[in-house]
């Protein structure tokens, strides 16, 4: 599969922060994600123009929900063509049985109210530490792979 790269202007979002672009050609890209959470989030202005969000997150989870909703508010998304989605968390392995479980019930109990159209977890094991993801929003398709690995639309 063609790399997203070719797909628009690539703005790059660093570990614990978000942004929030407008526009038919913008593109958010964040890497490096291992046991965090990328919260992509789609919606579109009166005037049907894609505004796109991406925060990525390992801490303080509800917190970056709310801000990247208050952001894309603010950037004239309509709150009715609202949508979420969220990649990451790191698999159960013997240094942490658990995996990000707690944080994937906190994001799920978020369903709801942040109209997340998908999950997709378990991506990445912490034991491998050249293990991480890659997550690329466009306006019409999230893009995920593992580092140097195919896309996956």
């Amino acid at each position: 599969m063609q790399p997203p790269r070719a797909l628009g202007r690539i703005s790059d979002v660093d570990m614990d922060a978000l942004k929030v672009v407008v526009g038919h050609q913008k593109v958010l890209e964040t890497s490096g994600v291992g046991p965090c959470f990328p919260i992509c989030a789609r919606g579109l202005t009166a005037e049907g123009v894609p505004v796109l969000g991406l925060a990525h997150t390992c801490v303080a989870i509800e917190d970056m929900f709310s801000r990247l909703k208050s952001k894309m508010l603010k950037k004239n998304c309509l709150e009715d063509t609202l949508e979420t989605f969220v990649v990451g968390g790191e698999s159960p392995n013997r240094t942490n049985p658990e995996g990000s479980v707690e944080d994937e019930i906190e994001i799920a109990k978020l369903v709801r109210e942040y109209k997340t159209k998908e999950l997709l977890f378990n991506f990445v094991n912490a034991q491998s530490l050249s293990e991480s993801l890659g997550v690329v929003l466009t306006p019409d398709l999230i893009y995920v792979n593992k580092e140097r690995g195919d896309w996956i639309p």
